[in-house]
């Protein structure tokens, strides 16, 4: 009985929306569907316009990694999209969070580099190969660092780690080995490959700077073992240096003039020639003083004196004969013997001067400015000149040049780039208001015609119900009394704008009953338009 009830209740509802759609007028048919087409176009809009909010739930993935993530992703019915070559994916926003926590339980990624090696070692593994898969976990954890890098695309570490034995008493240095691909046309600064010598030298135990090797995916090293600078070429460093100066000195000179002459009437041009050698010189200066005024160190004398005596007649003593019988000595003479030994070490005196000499000095100078000479006059000219060498710290003497030239500025390119400015300035301006004005003219419609289908469905509800006196009626047919004729009222006086507006309605009513399918076309194709334009 209910599900009788039920239909029988909606079979009446959609009865009665036929009956009332019946009733109406085809001009009042017309603007109601232009209502609903308006609330269907707008409800087309505002959905282009409130697209969903991605964000990345991984970056930097592998191929297999990414791939795995996506394949789970399109089982789960979750809308996706692939980013940075398909290294990156992103998710809705407002899922990101629970697809992470989800992926993360299924395993995903899975990528086995890094530390992520060392989670599936069990306790049967052997010892090469605990040092094997550390090895390798070092050697992608490090690339992961360096792909974090601004411009370096991908990485690989190839490490070469000394085995530790007890018999080795001094064992080889570790070495690196780098090979890094950059995004696009960038190329890698001195900066960053300096960076990049650092972090690996300091994450491997024993490691040392020289021992770092590195290479761009073009073949060119960037870094050889041995060069402890770890930035590059010297021939690089040296041309790095040098249009580091030219630049900063060539801007602290246009900051100057310009102030005098306006900063877009000058331009200025340094070349410059630098000493990068690095100079160490080490002196010793000894200084050694007499005998007399020196300091004694240390002193040793020894003074050995005989007088003349019968040394051969001494207790018997003689030479033997030929029988070794003793032949007696020949009596000695007087005799005197004196020695004298003296040793003294004296204090010395000493100086030892190391210096050092920083890279960089300037040899030689050329400074060429450039300026309107609509700005400056010759006077000027010659006061800019000397300024100019003044701040410059030219000298003269070492060849260096200053050039100040007054030169009419060609402004062609000026104007015209002010000209383009102003064009699409005036251009996106008339385009605003031509979207504005369109804009307003379509919402008039819309609201005339929800107006004109909220009046035309009231006049269809409404009934006019008019009272009968049937006593009245009765009383009439006894008795028809002569009454005096009323008086008609007169016309009321209707302005020519109102009279103006009935005319187009009435005109606009005759050509809906007549063209009814060409006026729908016309409202459709202005609201195609509007949704396009937004």
């Amino acid at each position: 009985m209910a599900g009788v009830s039920e239909s029988g209740l909606m079979n009446g509802s959609s009865n009665k929306a036929l009956d009332t759609l019946n009733r109406l007028t085809p001009i009042q048919k017309i603007a109601l569907g232009a209502a609903v087409m308006t609330l269907i176009a707008g409800a087309v809009v505002f959905s282009r316009s409130g697209n969903t909010a991605m964000a990345a739930v991984y970056t930097d993935l592998e191929p297999r990694d990414a791939a795995a993530v996506t394949e789970e992703l399109n089982s789960r019915g979750v809308s996706y999209e692939l980013t940075d070559g398909g290294r990156t994916v992103m998710v809705p926003r407002e899922d990101v969070y629970d697809l992470r926590i989800g992926l993360s339980a299924e395993g995903l990624p899975g990528s086995n580099e890094g530390y992520a090696l060392l989670d599936e070692q069990g306790i049967t593994t052997s010892e090469f190969r605990q040092r094997i898969d550390f090895q390798r976990a070092l050697e992608g954890e490090l690339a992961m660092s360096l792909r974090s890098i601004d411009g370096i695309d991908s990485a690989t570490v190839h490490l070469a780690l000394p085995d530790d034995s007890v018999f080795i008493d001094e064992p080889s240095q570790p070495t690196a080995a780098v090979l890094v691909q950059t995004s696009g046309t960038a190329d890698i600064s001195n900066e960053q490959v300096a960076a990049m010598v650092h972090l690996v030298a300091y994450s491997v135990k024993g490691m040392e700077e020289e021992n770092v090797t590195i290479a761009d995916g073009s073949g060119a090293v960037l870094s050889v073992s041995g060069d402890s600078g770890g930035g590059g070429s010297s021939g690089d460093a040296r041309s790095d240096a040098t249009n580091a100066f030219e630049q900063e000195m060539s801007t602290s000179l246009r900051n100057l003039v310009g102030r005098v002459a306006g900063f877009e009437n000058v331009a200025v041009r340094v070349a410059a020639e630098l000493d990068l050698t690095q100079q160490e010189a080490t002196t010793e200066t000894f200084d050694s003083s007499d005998a007399d005024a020196g300091v004694v160190v240390a002193e040793a004398t020894a003074t050995e004196t005989y007088s003349g005596s019968d040394a051969g007649a001494v207790g018997g003593a003689g030479v033997l004969g030929p029988d070794g019988a003793p032949v007696a000595a020949p009596a000695a003479g007087d005799s005197t013997y004196s020695k004298d030994n003296a040793e003294r070490t004296y204090a010395v005196n000493r100086t030892v001067e190391s210096t050092t000499a920083a890279p960089g000095s300037v040899t030689k100078m050329s400074v060429a400015v450039l300026v309107n000479e609509e700005a400056v006059t010759e006077a000027q000219r010659l006061t800019i000149e000397a300024m100019v060498g003044t701040a410059a710290g030219v000298d003269l003497a070492r060849g260096d040049q200053v050039v100040v030239t007054r030169l009419p500025f060609d402004e062609t390119a000026t104007a015209a780039a002010l000209a383009a400015a102003e064009e699409q300035a005036a251009t996106t301006a008339s385009a605003e208001r031509t979207s504005m004005i369109r804009t307003g003219i379509i919402l008039f419609v819309i609201v005339i015609a929800m107006l004109l289908a909220y009046r035309s469905t009231r006049r269809a509800r409404r009934e006019v119900a008019t009272p009968i006196d049937i006593g009245a009626i009765r009383s009439a047919e006894v008795e028809t009394p002569q009454l005096p004729p009323r008086p008609h009222p007169a016309p009321a006086q209707i302005s020519p704008a109102t009279e103006a507006s009935r005319e187009a309605l009435e005109e606009l009513s005759t050509l809906t009953d007549r063209r009814p399918e060409e006026v729908a076309q016309i409202l459709q194709s202005w609201l195609s338009e509007e949704a396009a334009s937004k």
